[in-house]
């Protein structure tokens, strides 16, 4: 399937915080970022600070800074459309242009990012009014959120609800956001970007961020369908539509049919407009299929609390009610451990950490209000291994590692660091193309996975709780 042709807004902090290193590293990656951008694609450049600047890349010296007056509130942007640069084409003449302005970029100033985001969402709107009076082919416009700081234009609930509202028309997109180093608020661009359709990711202030945006970048780069929809007849299904939907990422539906099952219908849109397709089915059984949609249902509970001002509560005892009843830890749940073969409970331990399940085996407490653990999945003599080696051999993992787990698109699962899982499993396709076996990533270091997304092509899951790779036997 070919990517859809896409308008990339990259709106780029260069506010005092980002003196240093960190202006630097922004500088590298958006150098090599612009130069991924496909020939049909189209791009707008923005930098705010104190205030926002859309940069002319025709004519640099000219870009301007809005707002023109003094004032914090951005109203003039919104009837001075001739004010705002066409977006430019991702050929080699704008791109090298592109270049000696993203070279130009200095740190200085607070750090205004609702005025930013207005005027990121009306250079959408004026280049999607602006193909559709062209005759030009219409590209799904993306916006790509950097800071490294707090908002000093409005608070971050203000930012959330006005741009949310904001987001609508010809001006709606997905906006992906980037938090940059510790004085970021990861919780806030969170919440922000699930309510604009996209979703956050963190940059760690550390000598590979460079790589780390690139890496964040390709996640984002081919996007594939927009408006999907799984239609199904029956209506206990997990979420079942999705704004867009990248190259190298999956969607997952789960829910209960019962027994007069028809096969769903998946609408959505794609470079060659409308499509409709007719999966073909396959009948299996599977004892985890419902912790599957147990699990995306919490998931997606939690999820729609973060960015909820009503039902917040509700909303959290419903995923706590089914994280109890399937023993699933989680930021609501507690997990009580008890030693093996011991039936005195030694800790009780409060979950933090991300809003994700642990996926964890299945076992004779299932149904039950506590998760025991009895340590009795892996081997009792673990192959040693440091976070440090394993970096170092996958230095892409730094990009999809949250608090210990891995994040890939499947769910969270842990590393299993200084275990050795003893069950064989088989897998189709090793990085070396052949067939292999399902290990943990630290005993499979001669693995050659250079990306995160190549990491996914050869992803496998170990007693359904630890993150693995298709071994080369």
């Amino acid at each position: 399937m070919e990517p859809l042709p896409k308008h990339v807004v990259f709106v780029l902090d260069t506010s005092g915080s980002m003196w240093g290193q960190k202006i630097q590293q922004l500088i590298q990656a958006m150098n090599n970022i612009v130069d991924q951008l496909h020939h049909s694609d189209t791009f707008s450049l923005v930098e705010f600070n104190t205030k926002t600047k859309v940069w002319d890349l025709n004519r640099p010296q000219s870009s301007r800074w809005y707002p023109r007056s003094n004032f914090r509130q951005y109203q003039d942007i919104f009837t001075s459309n001739d004010v705002f640069p066409n977006a430019f084409p991702a050929n080699a003449n704008f791109i090298r242009k592109a270049k000696g302005a993203i070279s130009q970029l200095t740190a200085h100033g607070s750090t205004s990012m609702y005025g930013s985001l207005q005027v990121a969402l009306r250079l959408v709107e004026l280049e999607r009014n602006r193909q559709r009076n062209a005759n030009d082919i219409q590209r799904q416009p993306i916006v790509i959120f950097l800071t490294d700081g707090q908002p000093t234009d409005a608070s971050t609930e203000q930012i959330t609800s006005k741009i949310s509202e904001f987001n609508v028309g010809t001006r709606r997109t997905s906006i992906f956001a980037l938090s940059f180093g510790d004085g970021a608020d990861k919780g806030f661009l969170q919440r922000f970007a699930s309510r604009n359709s996209g979703f956050a990711k963190h940059i760690y202030d550390a000598g590979d961020a460079a790589l780390q945006l690139e890496g964040f970048y390709r996640l984002v780069s081919s996007p594939l369908l927009v408006n999907v929809n799984f239609k199904y007849e029956s209506t206990h299904v997990t979420k079942s539509q999705f704004p867009i939907h990248f190259g190298g990422s999956e969607i997952v539906v789960a829910g209960y049919y019962g027994t007069n099952f028809h096969p769903p219908t998946i609408e959505g849109t794609g470079a060659n407009g409308l499509i409709s397709l007719k999966p073909d089915v396959t009948t299996t059984t599977s004892s985890n299929m419902e912790r599957i949609w147990a699990y995306l249902t919490i998931k997606q509970l939690l999820q729609k609390a973060d960015i909820s001002y009503g039902d917040k509560a509700q909303l959290k005892k419903n995923a706590l009610d089914i994280a109890l009843k399937y023993s699933f830890v989680t930021p609501v749940s507690s997990l009580v451990v008890v030693k093996p073969n011991d039936a005195k409970e030694i800790d009780i331990v409060e979950a933090k950490g991300p809003h994700v399940p642990t996926v964890g085996p299945r076992s004779s407490n299932f149904g039950q209000t506590v998760s025991r653990v009895s340590g009795h999945s892996v081997s009792s003599q673990p192959k040693r291994a440091t976070i440090s080696q394993l970096l170092r051999s996958f230095n892409w993992l730094r990009n999809i590692l949250r608090d210990g787990l891995v994040n890939v698109p499947a769910g969270s699962y842990k590393l299993g660091l200084n275990e050795t899982v003893t069950e064989d499993v088989p897998c189709p396709k090793a990085p070396n193309t052949q067939a292999g076996r399902c290990t943990l990533l630290h005993e499979c270091l001669q693995a050659v996975l250079r990306t995160e997304t190549e990491y996914y092509d050869h992803f496998c899951v170990l007693r359904n709780e630890f993150a693995g790779v298709c071994c080369p036997i």
